[in-house]
């Protein structure tokens, strides 16, 4: 037969490190203590069956602590005021090869040069 105390703590244990600790509740050992059932006498049956339940219960409560940790995320809280998600990474600016001017810049840039170039003409022109 075998000692239930100690399968509890190596479930418990097992489900304590794994990242899918769901798994635990289709184990190949809870399933054969399920199928020794059916090999004891009716009056062992209830007070082993019980002793297999509360194991059971055990282990959905190791499941459901470990779950709990697992969906844990340690990140600040974010700041709606914020212009940007303070929680993700900052955005890498593009290289200038594969940047461009932006188009309110671009006219600024050529009314600029417009005007510099009408204001150097009328400074060279032979009226003067």
């Amino acid at each position: 037969m075998v000692d239930l105390d100690e399968l509890r703590r190596e479930i418990i244990l097992a489900v304590s490190q794994s990242k899918s600790p769901r798994e635990f509740l289709r184990d190949r050992r809870l399933r054969e203590l399920y199928d020794q059932i059916k090999s004891l006498s009716p009056v062992e049956r209830g007070p082993f069956g019980k002793q297999i339940n509360e194991l059971k219960q055990a282990v959905e409560q190791a499941i459901a602590v470990r779950l709990e940790e697992l969906e844990k995320v340690d990140l600040k809280p974010i700041d709606v005021t914020a212009p940007m998600d303070v929680n993700s990474p900052k955005p890498e600016l593009l290289p200038s090869e594969q940047g461009t001017i932006h188009p309110a810049e671009h006219l600024k840039l050529s009314a600029f040069l417009r005007f510099l170039i009408a204001w150097v003409l009328s400074r060279k022109s032979p009226e003067s």
